[in-house]
């Protein structure tokens, strides 16, 4: 009789530890982030020296909490960090077609991203996000993007 006590109480710890085990799992960290180079690139309302860069990304949260993205920053192989706009900015107008495909109608404006963004659990959002850059430069010269979550900084290089 002792030996199925034990087998039953050996059984349930097991079960307790994978059910346990399953929960951290799925609980992690785990956005998946996704950028559309295509960019868009207007002078700055602001000044002549920069270049207002507008980069889609795309946010994929795979776990059960919510990830908040706070900011982003993009960083130079010369150690150089520029953060992305926070708060929402022009990026195009949104038109349609009438009747007649000739006649195209304004819908809406399109604008960047306000921070946070925020991903619900196993959600996904699609946000373009303003860069200014100097405009000497060059995208080769870029080393990695830096995402800041309330669930601790992604590292995209």
């Amino acid at each position: 009789m002792e030996w199925i006590t034990f087998a039953i109480a050996v059984a349930g710890f097991l079960m307790s530890l994978a059910s346990w085990i399953r929960s951290l799992w799925i609980e992690r960290k785990n956005l998946i982030v996704s950028m559309d180079f295509e960019s868009q690139y207007k002078e700055s309302f602001l000044s002549s020296l920069y270049l207002n860069a507008v980069i889609a990304f795309t946010f994929e949260n795979k776990s059960s909490n919510s990830i908040a993205v706070t900011f982003i920053e993009i960083q130079t192989t010369s150690g150089e960090k520029y953060r992305a706009n926070l708060t929402p900015g022009y990026v195009a107008h949104k038109w349609h077609n009438e009747i007649d495909p000739g006649v195209s109608t304004y819908e809406r404006f399109v604008e960047s991203a306000a921070f946070p963004v925020n991903v619900c659990p196993f959600g996904a959002a699609y946000e373009y996000i303003i860069f200014s850059l100097p405009k000497d430069r060059e995208w080769n010269d870029l080393n990695q993007i830096i995402i800041h979550t309330n669930r601790g900084p992604i590292l995209i290089e």
